[in-house]
């Protein structure tokens, strides 16, 4: 638990790596703790031993769940450990995240793993240069925080307020230029009209666009997606399902929604940074 997400992908490391915030008394070797998602009287019950670090901080966590397949398993698993480290987040002020999972069937030893990657290395090209604005500077801010996060909700919101950004100063230029001989048309953006012609940085996530595949930008994002994802993960609302890092099915919807919005805002905020350069009359350093 000591990192958000990981380059490597044994276990043995990703285990030895194993931290958090969570320190037990001296000469306790484990904890076991047993509870009830809502209340002692709630319906799904939970029991995890979680094992010490040197420091004899919470490293690790171990559960035995009856289920019918590897996704059910950790589904399982995740919704009850997931709520209640929710609960020792607040119960102790502190950050508690569980960022790497294996699956192992008892009957046969098969082993699944599910872990948060931190992406693919990319090779540095030292003569690239980045003009950038103090408008565009706050979007760059904004996609690092997205891409630094820890969970596909976090994700989600950080690029849904790129494109909405984006999206703002794109009609308050067009206002303000309308009129006049240098009338700012903005750019109408569209999906990949095919799933071959989806970039290869998401060849892995395709299928997640074949929802979407040749609509205009603003058809996904404003009437698809802002409800059921933005508007579900910033938003406790009370008369619409809202979705939060505690389920696993949450985890789900916005996990295959995060490759639709990286594609739409990067497209954006790649065409933001080539546009605002133009304008320096509505986008100077005092604003």
């Amino acid at each position: 638990m000591s990192r958000s997400a990981f380059s490597d992908t044994d276990w043995d490391i990703i285990s030895s790596a194993g931290d958090s915030l969570l320190e037990a008394p001296p000469g306790t070797t484990s904890l076991v703790q047993k509870w009830n998602i809502g209340g002692p009287d709630g319906p799904r019950a939970g029991c995890f031993e979680f094992g010490l670090n040197e420091m004899r901080r919470i490293a690790t966590g171990t559960t035995s769940i009856a289920a019918d397949s590897f996704r059910d398993a950790l589904a399982a698993a995740f919704d009850v450990l997931e709520s209640y480290l929710s609960s020792l987040s607040f119960q102790y002020d502190i950050a508690a995240e569980a960022v790497a999972w294996r699956i192992t069937e008892e009957s046969t030893a098969a082993v699944q793993f599910a872990m948060k990657l931190l992406g693919k290395t990319k090779p540095v090209d030292p003569n690239t240069t980045l003009t950038t604005t103090p408008a565009t500077r706050e979007l760059l801010s904004t996609w690092r925080e997205s891409m630094n996060s820890a969970t596909p909700m976090a994700q989600a919101l950080g690029l849904y307020k790129i494109i909405e950004r984006v999206h703002h100063y794109r009609v308050d230029r067009e206002a303000r230029t309308r009129d006049t001989e240098r009338h700012y048309l903005p750019p109408r953006e569209r999906m990949p009209s095919s799933t071959a012609e989806v970039a290869a940085d998401y060849s892995d996530a395709s299928e997640n666009f074949t929802p979407y595949l040749g609509m205009k930008f603003t058809k996904v994002w404003d009437e698809d997606l802002r409800g059921r994802i933005r508007n579900a993960i910033a938003h406790l609302l009370e008369d619409a399902p809202s979705l939060t890092p505690d389920r696993s099915a949450d985890i789900n919807t916005c996990r295959e929604a995060v490759p639709v919005l990286h594609h739409i805002a990067r497209t954006m905020l790649q065409a933001e940074i080539a546009d605002q350069p133009n304008w320096p009359d509505l986008y100077t350093e005092g604003e």
